[in-house]
Formats: structure tokens, C-alpha cells, sequence
């Protein structure tokens, strides 16, 4: 499976707003890599979206 292009939104719970464009191989993968860059900016994470870019 080759990789895709998705746009990540991280919703804080301190209405921290942080957007990413990530390469995966899934909306799982996508989300998961986002995560851990919300983790490195200490935000408390609310809930996710997840958009695959065509």
C-alpha cells in the first residue's frame, strides 16, 4: 500500500487548535503520528479529525 496525504486537526482541551499534513498508510497510522506530535507540544488532545487529501 503506498502512502497518502491526510490532514490532521488535534482539538485540545484548552481550545488548543493544531493542524498537520502527515503521510500514512492509514487514518489510524495518520492519527497516531499526530498524537505524538501533540504529545511533544504537551496539549491534552479533545478528539482528532482525520482527512484524506486527494
Amino acid at each position: 500500500m503506498s502512502s497518502n496525504l491526510y490532514q490532521v486537526v488535534i482539538n485540545g482541551e484548552d481550545g488548543e487548535y493544531l493542524e498537520y499534513e502527515i503521510e500514512a498508510d492509514s487514518h489510524s497510522e495518520a492519527s497516531a503520528k499526530a498524537e505524538a506530535l501533540a504529545a511533544d507540544s504537551f496539549v491534552d488532545i479533545s478528539y482528532i479529525e482525520v482527512y484524506l487529501i486527494h
